[in-house]
């Protein structure tokens, strides 16, 4: 077992604070959540530069970025907004896959109140695009359950049995 944290319980900190906490306090990984507006300031918006100088910084603390936390939901309505958020998930794939993270968190939906029929199919076909996206690069993406629309294994179920891609995880 590995022990890890998000940069969600230390916003204020700089990418080479969380890292250096990391390593004094014997964690093994930092979880970095992006589009948040934290003072780490990682994002898919990142220059290859800072990209590379993150992961090396990584490295040379023997510290891994498990994943990267999004703020993606992918039930939604609105056909445009839906493809945003699609974008963003493609966006953070690439991120995830730069830095060396395996996983990268998105959740059900945001907007709407509850999981139906139709959002579990868009949430499904969502994560079947986005598997095959990012199926080869090392990491893929990864569906967030236990709160939002997702609260239990009735909607979990719903949505994880109409996913056919492989490159696919659930947390």
């Amino acid at each position: 077992m590995k022990l890890s944290f998000m940069t969600f319980v230390c916003p204020e900190w700089t990418i080479e604070q969380a890292v250096a906490f990391a390593r004094e306090a014997h964690y093994d990984g930092v979880e970095i959540r992006v589009d948040a507006g934290h003072a780490h300031g990682i994002s898919s918006e990142s220059s290859a530069e800072d990209k590379r100088r993150v992961k090396d910084l990584f490295a040379e603390a023997n510290v891994e970025i498990p994943c990267v936390a999004t703020s993606v939901h992918l039930a939604c309505p609105q056909p445009d907004k839906h493809r945003e958020n699609l974008v963003s998930a493609k966006a953070n794939l690439d991120l995830a896959a730069e830095l060396g993270a395996p996983v990268v968190r998105m959740f059900a939906g945001g907007g709407i109140p509850e999981l139906i029929p139709d959002a579990a199919q868009q949430i499904a076909e969502a994560f079947d695009e986005l598997g095959d996206y990012a199926d080869g690069t090392g990491t893929c993406p990864m569906l967030e359950c236990g709160h939002d629309i997702i609260k239990g294994a009735d909607e979990a179920g719903e949505v994880i049995g109409r996913v056919g891609a492989q490159n696919f995880a659930v947390l």
